[in-house]
Formats: C-alpha cells, sequence, structure tokens
C-alpha cells in the first residue's frame, strides 16, 4: 500500500448538517493535506475513446509550486512496476490554489488546452501516483487507485468503481483552497459527472497576494505552511452549497453579540444563530461546516446547530496585520487588523481616524464596556476587525485594550468673548463674589475707622 508524508488533524465525532450527507466517526481523521494532490481523473470517454484520460493536479498551498523533479507514474490492477505517465525535467508551475492539466494527447473533445500531453493512457482498476524522485523508488507525494485495483499504489483502500464515460474521480473538498486527505481512496474521492477538468490557466480557488518565487525542489510531501506575516490571509472566492473548512479562532463569541465569532486562515464570519457555541479560547483550531452567503454587509457562514463546529487543538491567537488607513478596504473584510492615525470625530459609539490619505471610522460595538475616551488631535492606535456595513467599510475593536491612545493634547486657554458662561460655572463666580465683597469690607472698616457690625447693632438697641 502506498505510503506518503501527511498532516493530519484529529478531530473526533464530527457530525454534519444532513444537507452535507458526510458523517465521520471517532475513529477517522480529517486531514488537509499541504502538498500538491491528485484532484480529479477521467479513464474513458466512452466505446471507442478509451483515450479519453486526464488527470488533474491541484496545489492547496499559498506558495506556487515547481513540479519539476516529479513524475505520474501508474500500475495495473496487481502491477508491481511503475509506468511513467510524464516526468517533468524543467520548471512547470502550479498556481497557489490553482491547478494543472496533464491528458491523453488524442483527447480531442476535451473542451481546453492541458498544460502537458502524452501518449500514454490510463485504464479501470488502475493506481496512479505522484512521486519526487525515479520510478519506484520515488517519494510517493500522492496516489489514488480505484476498482479492482490491489497495487501498492493504493491509499488505504482503492475508491470501490471504475469511473463511467465522462464521469470523473474527484477529490472531496473541505472548504476554498482545501481537500480531504485521510489515507483512504474510499473515503477521499466521489465521482463527478460530468466531468470538469481545469488547468494553470484557470483561476485560482483562493487570492493570495504576491508570494515568493515558486519552489525549485520540494524533498517530501509536505511543504511547509506559509508565514502569516509575508502574505495577506486568503479570500473566498466561489463556493457553492454547503463549505467545510479550517481556521483559527480570532474573535470569541460574546465580543460583538453572542451570535458571531470571527475567523482567521481564513479570515471569515461564521454565525450560529442559537447562540449556543461550545467552549473556546483565542487560538483555537476548528473545523466548521455551513452555509456561505455574501450580502451587502460581508460574507458569512451560518451554522444550523453547535454541532457543526469543532475544536480539533489550541493554538496561539492571530496576530493582527498591520495595514494603513487607506489599505482598509473590502479586499480586508474579516481579518484582524491594526491601524494607527490622528482622531479627527467622536461620538458615543465611534471615532474617525485619519492621515494624509485616508479616513476609517471606529465602532464600538459592545456598549457595555468602558472604552477609553479619544479626543481630536490624539494619535491612536487601533486593532479589529474590518468589518463592512450598509455605509462603507468600518473597524470593530474586541475591548478598551484593543485602543491605545497617546496623551491628550494640552488645552488650548481662550477667552470667551460672548458673556456666555455654562451653568456649571455660577457656583464659582458666586464664591468669588461673596470673597471679594468680604475683603472690601474689611478694608473700608479699617480705612475710615468704621464701627464694626457688633457696635453698631448694640447702639442701635440702646436707642
Amino acid at each position: 500500500m502506498a505510503t506518503k508524508p501527511l498532516v493530519t488533524i484529529s478531530i473526533g465525532t464530527l457530525i454534519l448538517s444532513a444537507g452535507l450527507g458526510l458523517f465521520v466517526s471517532p475513529s477517522t481523521t480529517l486531514a488537509a493535506p499541504n502538498h500538491l494532490v491528485i484532484n480529479q481523473v477521467q479513464v474513458t470517454g466512452g466505446t471507442g475513446r478509451s483515450g479519453d484520460d486526464f488527470i488533474e493536479l491541484f496545489n492547496p498551498t499559498a506558495t506556487p509550486m515547481d513540479l519539476k523533479g516529479y513524475r505520474l507514474v501508474k500500475r495495473t490492477a496487481s502491477g508491481t512496476s511503475d509506468t511513467t505517465l510524464k516526468s517533468w525535467t524543467t520548471s512547470a508551475t502550479i498556481p497557489a490554489y490553482g491547478f494543472y492539466l496533464w491528458a491523453n494527447s488524442h483527447f480531442t473533445g476535451l473542451g481546453i488546452t492541458a498544460d502537458t500531453t502524452t501518449t500514454q493512457t490510463i485504464a479501470d482498476d488502475n493506481g496512479l501516483a505522484l512521486r519526487r524522485g525515479p520510478e519506484n523508488t520515488g517519494t510517493i507525494i500522492d496516489s489514488l487507485s480505484w476498482g479492482k485495483a490491489k497495487n501498492d499504489l493504493v491509499e488505504g483502500s482503492p475508491y470501490p468503481q471504475n469511473p463511467p464515460a465522462h464521469t470523473s474521480l474527484e477529490r472531496k473538498t473541505i472548504g476554498p483552497g482545501a481537500r480531504q486527505d485521510t489515507g483512504n481512496n474510499a473515503q477521499d474521492f466521489e465521482l463527478r459527472n460530468p466531468a470538469s477538468p481545469h488547468t494553470s490557466a484557470s483561476a485560482p480557488e483562493l487570492a493570495v497576494a504576491p508570494g515568493p518565487t515558486p519552489a525549485a525542489t520540494q524533498t517530501s510531501g509536505i511543504q511547509p505552511n506559509p508565514s502569516p506575516t509575508k502574505t495577506s490571509t486568503p479570500k473566498i472566492l466561489t463556493t457553492s452549497g454547503a463549505t467545510r473548512l479550517q481556521g483559527t479562532v480570532a474573535v470569541l463569541p460574546g465580543t460583538f453579540n453572542r451570535t458571531t465569532l470571527f475567523l482567521a486562515n481564513p479570515a471569515l464570519q461564521v454565525v450560529l444563530s442559537s447562540g449556543d457555541w461550545p467552549k473556546l479560547v483565542l487560538g483555537d483550531q476548528v473545523v466548521v461546516s455551513g452555509t456561505l452567503s455574501h450580502t451587502g454587509t460581508g460574507t458569512k457562514l451560518t451554522l444550523r446547530h453547535a454541532t457543526q463546529l469543532s475544536v480539533t487543538s489550541s493554538g496561539e491567537p492571530p496576530i493582527p496585520t498591520s495595514l494603513g488607513l487607506a489599505e482598509v478596504t473590502e479586499e480586508h473584510e474579516a481579518e484582524l487588523v491594526t491601524v494607527s492615525g490622528q482622531v479627527n470625530q467622536t461620538s458615543a459609539t465611534t471615532f474617525s481616524l485619519t492621515d494624509s490619505t485616508s479616513t476609517v471610522r471606529i465602532t464600538l460595538k459592545n456598549r457595555d464596556l468602558a472604552w477609553p475616551k479619544v479626543r481630536p488631535g490624539q494619535q491612536v492606535t487601533v486593532t479589529g476587525i474590518v468589518a463592512l456595513s450598509s455605509t462603507g467599510v468600518r473597524l470593530w475593536p474586541r475591548s478598551p485594550s484593543d485602543i491605545l491612545a497617546s496623551n491628550a493634547p494640552p488645552v488650548q486657554q481662550t477667552i470667551d468673548l460672548t458673556g456666555t458662561k455654562s451653568p456649571n460655572q455660577y457656583p464659582g463666580y458666586l464664591f468669588l463674589g461673596l470673597v471679594v465683597l468680604i475683603l472690601g469690607g474689611t478694608y473700608t472698616w479699617e480705612k475710615y475707622k468704621l464701627p464694626s457690625p457688633l457696635q453698631l447693632i448694640k447702639k442701635h438697641l440702646t436707642k
């Protein structure tokens, strides 16, 4: 049986909604590979079209990958040695979260131009592998077998049937840019009818900021995860139906309201209307499954019940991305970011930060917290979630500690020429007037040797 490097995440029992039609038992390990995978395979176009074969590869990482040094190989049902379908001796790049397509050179009805072709074919009861290195001994990066295959390229169990004409075996998706890889072909693949191949020219599933150049080599099937400080958080571009993905808890339920949390990697708002969340802490790695929707107020993944979220492990809280005010746009929706600027407008629940290029509105969502007071002219640094509203992009701090203000600017002393005084000024003026009256009276009595008030009273009584 095939063995290969694999990054796995044990998640225990995960029951998904009936609409997904999936159940992962306590003994099942859900795996999200971070190496190249065989993503889709067609073996026949029907009678007389046995050469209508293709193999689609997928890169589930944020880094473009080079196929130089790799090869696609096949084995018959009980074969003991490889036959090379295609070997790459020069650079051939698979984009980040993108595809690469091999096809038989006689497949004229493919509909798109394959990235590479050869005259080799695949058939019923075969096994495939993507190797790095020579035939038979090179490292197996990924493999797939189907039908009655019993060769050493089988992972776990082969997919139990041969795909019919114009139908492909396709790897299951567990989220945008992520594929299921439990090490069992029977569990990780499903039939797709009709087949729908993609090439390196097809749109990637996720968009990433410009990153490093393609890796020249890969010494094992494990591709290190890119550092979050080197690329922006991937954004969801295409989804349909139910969506299942992994992420890191960046904002806990109850921070903004009891029904919402935010994930990082990918950045996404997750909603559970019942608010009956399991116990969570910042940095928890979770798997969630729900319905993705796009509205004027952002992208949301809605869960129907709490069992659609499972904690897989604990981790460090996500680190905010530092942005300039002009960079706080829809492109960073749901991301945890840090910005700095000068306060120029304030109200009870909002204030604005501005610099020489742009202005961002800060919204204090939780009114029960004791938020710090900021004043126009202060330089303030704010960490929060980029949120969309009907009136534009906003930044939502999570707690008072997310707002760091410099010392308040000095209060300018002014002279009020209008004669208008606020009500709280009058007691002070009355007291000052009384003091002046007493001192003035004392001075007058002393200067003119006037009788004291007590002497005047006695004099009046003796009359």
